[in-house]
Parts: C-alpha cells; sequence; structure tokens
C-alpha cells in the first residue's frame, strides 16, 4: 500500500504497519496511523469473492416466483418483451435466465438481478386486451369525429417506429390481441379533444359539358385525402397497383394520376362514384406483410 500512496511519511515503513496489523506493536505515532487510514480510505473495494457472490444469491422461492407471475400477468409483458431495448440490463440477465426462474431450472439468483427483473417489470407500460368494446370504441371515435388513422397520429406527434396508421389500423381490425396501455390512453385522449364532424356535404348533379361524365361530385375533405392515404399505407399498395389489382367494377375515367391528384393537390370536389370505388377497394385489400 506504501508503495502506491503519495506523500507517505519518510520515517513510515511497511514493516510498521505489518505489525499493527499483527498485534505484536502496543503503539504508534499518531500522524502515521491518520496517513494509513487515509490512503486506505482511497483504495477501491476489491473484486467480490466467488463466496461472496454466492452468498448473495437468493432462494427463488414460492413468493418470489409468485411475484414475477403477477407481474407478467399484470402487465401483458412476457419475458421476451420485457428485454425489448433493455441495454442496460446486467451480464447475464435475459429473457432466456427469467423463463428458467419462472420454470424452476433455476433455485437461486442474484438478488441484484431479480431486482433489476422485478423494477423492469414496473417501468415498463402495461398491456391492454385488445377487447371487442375497445375496438368498437376506436372505430366510434373516427366515425364521429371523421378523422382517420394518419390524420390523428399528425395530432399526437408520435413517430411512425412508435405507432403508425398501420399499427390503429390492426387495432381495429382485431389483428393485435393487446396494445400498450399508454398508447391507447394517448389515441383515445386525442380523439376526445376532437369535435363531432361536421354533416355530409350534400352531392350535386353538375350538368353535362362535354367530354367524359363522372356525374355526381361531392366536396373532397380533409378526411377523404386521410383516408387515402392511410389506406394506402395500411395496404401497402399504390394507386398503380390498385388498379392492376382490382378490376371489379372499376369506374371509366379513373387512373393512378387522378388518385395521386387527390392526396398531393386537393381538389375542392371529387365524383362520388370515382372516391368512394377507390377507397372501398383499398379497404377490401389485407394489410401489407410486416
Amino acid at each position: 500500500m506504501l508503495r502506491h500512496a503519495q506523500g507517505a511519511p519518510d520515517d513510515l515503513r511497511g514493516v510498521m504497519v505489518h505489525r499493527w496489523f499483527a498485534g505484536t506493536t502496543k503503539s504508534a505515532m499518531e500522524r502515521h496511523l491518520e496517513f494509513v487510514l487515509a490512503a486506505y480510505a482511497e483504495l477501491p473495494d476489491k473484486p467480490p469473492t466467488r463466496a461472496r457472490m454466492r452468498a448473495q444469491r437468493i432462494p427463488l422461492d414460492k413468493a418470489r416466483i409468485e411475484q414475477l407471475e403477477h407481474l407478467r400477468r399484470s402487465t401483458g409483458i412476457g419475458p421476451q418483451a420485457l428485454f425489448t431495448g433493455a441495454q442496460d440490463a446486467p451480464a447475464g440477465v435475459n429473457s432466456n435466465a427469467v423463463y428458467a426462474w419462472l420454470d424452476g431450472r433455476m433455485t437461486h439468483v442474484r438478488a441484484d438481478h431479480y431486482d433489476y427483473v422485478v423494477k423492469r417489470w414496473h417501468t415498463i407500460p402495461a398491456r391492454l386486451k385488445l377487447t371487442p368494446a375497445r375496438r368498437a370504441r376506436l372505430v366510434a371515435e373516427s366515425r364521429r369525429t371523421k378523422v382517420g388513422w394518419t390524420a390523428l397520429l399528425r395530432q399526437v406527434g408520435l413517430s411512425p417506429q412508435e405507432l403508425s396508421p398501420t399499427d390503429l389500423s390492426q387495432w381495429a381490425n382485431g389483428n393485435i390481441a393487446s396494445v400498450r396501455s399508454d398508447l391507447w390512453e394517448l389515441v383515445l385522449k386525442a380523439y376526445a379533444a376532437l369535435p363531432d364532424a361536421a354533416a355530409k356535404s350534400e352531392t350535386v348533379e353538375y350538368p353535362y359539358q362535354g367530354g367524359r361524365s363522372t356525374g355526381e361530385r361531392r366536396t373532397f375533405t380533409a378526411q377523404d385525402r386521410a383516408d387515402l392515404e392511410a389506406e394506402r399505407e395500411r395496404t401497402g399498395v399504390s394507386q398503380t397497383e390498385l388498379l392492376r389489382r382490382v378490376k371489379a367494377d372499376q369506374p371509366a375515367g379513373l387512373s393512378a394520376s387522378k388518385i395521386s391528384g387527390w392526396i398531393n393537390n386537393p381538389p375542392g370536389t371529387v365524383p362520388v362514384r370515382l372516391i368512394e370505388w377507390t377507397l372501398a377497394a383499398w379497404r377490401s385489400l389485407p394489410d401489407k406483410a410486416l
């Protein structure tokens, strides 16, 4: 210790300190004792021995297993999802280890490892089961406000990685069993802040003025544009591919460029038959593969 200590008194020797520990010296100079004690205080703790680490292990008794099972059930988060993004997990603590704890393959664990898993389960948002009632509520809010998934998410301000129109479509269609409770509450809160939609515009019959008549027209709304974008995002099918895939009752006068124009340069009015067929065609397609 004295070899690494700076400012050691010139008359202090290692053998003197050794005799203090051995008990063969009954007295010492006070300044020597103060220096040695201060030097030891500056040293880091020694690494734990294997015996000490074993002593820090706790049994996975019935109470601890029940606590883990309760956290898994109450949050809806299993060990695999629990460690998604867990960059701070201690070495050796992962989903496989927790599965081994739960199924009895491990009977003792380090106390700090157990505490980490319990704390992480407490801090990750719980998941809600997407019951038919919850799906119906989501769809009802969209219909009440006439605000689609894409338009709503613009207001929420989350990145597509956190929540996308496809995610909301899957919520509504029942293609996913549960959702994070914080995301669900965020979406419902955003819808609750929106007013009821205005009454649907009356359609009007425009007189034929030459060229190809497309019949009744109606106002093209922001909701129409949002619905088109949402369906394109949900299916992963472009307007050109849409017209290739869906041929049944495809109206004359409809083209990919016309649909692009509705989305990129919204018109004041659109032909009722064309817009309704386009939305129905996109809605008839399945979600894109993830």
